[in-house]
C-alpha cells in the first residue's frame, strides 16, 4: 500500500498551539496544494477526519486565523443576475 506523506515544520511547536488546532491545521496542510499552500476541504470533512464537532473546527479555524496560521477566504458562485451564494471557503496556510 502506497503512503502519502507531508511536512510540518517543527518550529510550529512551542507557539501556543493546542493539540486541538494542531489537528486542524495539519489537516489543513495535508490538503493543501504543494505550490499555494491552498485548500479547500468542507468543515464536516475536517471534523470527521479529525474526530471533533464541525464547530469546534470552527473555533480552532478561527483561533488559528487570529495567530496567522491560516487565511480562510469565502468563494461565491453566480446563481442569477442579482444573487450570489456561498459554496465554499479557501483556505490559505502560513507555515
Amino acid at each position: 500500500m502506497k503512503e502519502n506523506f507531508f511536512t510540518m515544520p517543527s518550529s510550529i511547536f512551542g507557539k501556543g498551539i493546542t493539540p486541538s488546532e494542531f489537528a486542524v491545521l495539519s489537516n489543513l496542510k495535508m490538503r493543501a496544494d504543494r505550490d499555494t499552500s491552498n485548500c479547500f476541504p468542507r468543515i464536516k470533512t475536517i471534523a470527521s477526519d479529525c474526530g471533533m464537532s464541525p464547530s469546534t473546527v470552527r473555533r480552532c479555524i478561527s483561533s488559528l486565523e487570529r495567530k496567522g496560521y491560516v487565511r480562510k477566504t469565502a468563494a461565491y458562485k453566480t446563481v442569477s443576475d442579482e444573487k450570489r451564494v456561498q459554496t465554499s471557503n479557501y483556505y490559505h496556510i502560513f507555515i
